[in-house]
């Protein structure tokens, strides 16, 4: 069984982020930039503020492990794979607020994947003759 998710909000408390973590060890999170939606419902550092260990079990939680993309997720772009659920060294959930990051994943546009009926393949080749339009007109690979 394999977890990989685009956008997703968080989704559970301590004890399901456990049960998540146990149960399926293929698991990621992918984030781009500043995605809104990655960061909702809130949740409180812990490392900054003072909170009973009940209400750190009843706050939202993610699981492990996030793939950041502090960028626009282009072919060779460079990520940070953060090993805490909720590392807010390695990506700061404060800064999030791009709805427009939330969007499009790999230059795939969410309400336009959904409207086509999820055809990967034809995506696919989109993506590829994008990719391959941009290394030409730039000169990069």
């Amino acid at each position: 069984l394999r977890l990989l998710t685009f956008g997703e909000p968080r989704t559970g408390n301590v004890a399901f982020a456990r049960e998540v973590e146990e149960n399926v060890p293929f698991r990621y999170r992918v984030v781009k930039k500043n995605d809104f939606v990655t960061s909702i419902p809130r949740s409180v550092d812990p490392a900054t503020s003072l909170i009973t260990a009940t209400a750190f079990e009843r706050q939202p939680l993610f699981y492990r492990f996030l793939v950041h993309y502090n960028n626009n997720m282009k072919k060779g772009d460079k990520f940070k794979v953060c090993e805490l659920s909720d590392d807010f060294g390695c990506r700061n959930t404060n800064l999030a607020f791009d709805l427009s990051d939330h969007q499009s994943y790999f230059h795939v546009d969410v309400d336009e994947f959904i409207t086509e009926k999820c055809e990967l393949d034809k995506r696919r080749q989109h993506i590829a003759s994008d990719s391959d339009e941009e290394s030409d007109s730039s000169g990069n690979e």
